[in-house]
């Protein structure tokens, strides 16, 4: 049976063309200062190029927004400096959502969640190995940051972290090489839940 090019805008999940194009719901209000811009590239399958533009709130949630600009320009550093200098016998490597991350889980009318699965996996495709080796060292889980949510989790558009911020996604009992696999979030409409029961963030 024939289905439509699942590229053009009108091309349905069913694989039949519709009318109008798909529109989701309008972005947020701002309600606090955008301090920072974040333009996130992204590519879909083999051929489609977009850009996630992300306002983030610098001014009052600092050290959650410094947290999350490491994580996506050169990576969070959370083991001892020296293991950078001069290896210790290790290999490790700042993790980053630029080397190995993506989005992991679309939630359909709910949330697109992004993250780096594993941190041995992302280091051994960096490298052009099949697996990384047993000398490889993941980074541990950053320490807890305490800031408040600036706003509930009640539009579509908002990004979100974790409650004690970016490495504490998920159930919490992942191992440190998974605990990046949830790093943050972007809601597709409201979600009460991600204030209510997972103590979410937005910044």
């Amino acid at each position: 049976k024939d289905r439509c090019d699942a590229t053009d805008p009108l091309c349905g999940p069913d694989g039949r063309m519709r009318e109008t194009a798909l529109s989701g719901e309008s972005v947020p209000e701002v309600t606090h200062e955008v301090t920072h811009i974040v333009d996130l590239s992204y590519v879909v399958g083999r051929g489609e190029t977009g850009v996630l533009r992300l306002g983030l709130y610098g001014k009052d949630a600092q050290d959650s927004v410094a947290q999350f600009l490491r994580f996506v320009t050169d990576g969070l550093r959370t083991t001892s400096e020296l293991v950078f200098e001069n290896g210790m016998g290790v290999d490790s490597v700042p993790v980053a959502l630029t080397r190995g991350g993506g989005l992991n889980q679309i939630i359909p009318g709910q949330r697109l969640d992004f993250g780096i699965p594993l941190q041995s996996a992302a280091y051994a495709r960096a490298r052009g190995i099949s697996k990384a080796g047993d000398s490889f060292l993941p980074q541990p889980r950053p320490k807890p940051i305490n800031e408040p949510s600036l706003r509930p989790h009640t539009v579509a558009g908002l990004l979100s972290i974790p409650g004690k911020g970016i490495g504490y996604g998920g159930t919490g009992f992942e191992n440190d090489d998974e605990c990046f696999e949830s790093s943050f979030q972007i809601t597709a409409t409201s979600v009460p839940s991600m204030d209510t029961k997972e103590g979410r963030r937005v910044i």
